[in-house]
């Protein structure tokens, strides 16, 4: 797969200030996967994003060592590195992927495939990085 840029959003920047005052623990991300043609924006929620059923797949924990953090151009960016491999056991037509809390009730960030990836039953798609950055959609 390549590599995306997930965009933050209006929840996940206040998600992660609040981490920073202590508000709030820190839990463990998730990737999942979309399947509705959604419109990423800093407005969206979790809500706006509809998870994939398909089976086969399954979300994602990206624990805190996955992750590299690194400071760029007046932006920072959350690199993770990953292996994960999701083989579908029907078709399906993915839009994009997104990070939540490990709850999966506020979205982190967004990553947009551009036009939907349609897969067959026992085709693969394999997660192995990826960078969250706090510029804005």
């Amino acid at each position: 797969m390549a590599s995306y840029t997930f965009q933050v959003v209006a929840t996940g920047s206040s998600l992660m200030l609040e981490n920073f005052v202590n508000k709030t623990a820190i839990d463990e991300r998730k990737l999942k996967l979309y399947v509705n043609d959604a419109t990423i924006t800093t407005a969206t929620v979790v809500g706006d994003l509809t998870e994939c059923t398909t089976s086969g797949y399954a979300a994602y924990a990206l624990p805190g060592a996955s992750w590299t953090v690194s400071w760029s151009t007046d932006k920072s960016i959350a690199n993770f590195t990953v292996d994960n491999t999701i083989t579908f056991a029907a078709g399906v037509t993915v839009y994009g992927a997104y990070i939540t809390n490990a709850a999966g009730t506020i979205l982190i960030g967004a990553a947009d495939f551009g036009a939907g990836k349609t897969f067959a039953s026992g085709d693969e798609l394999k997660f192995t990085d990826g960078n969250l950055t706090s510029e804005p959609v």
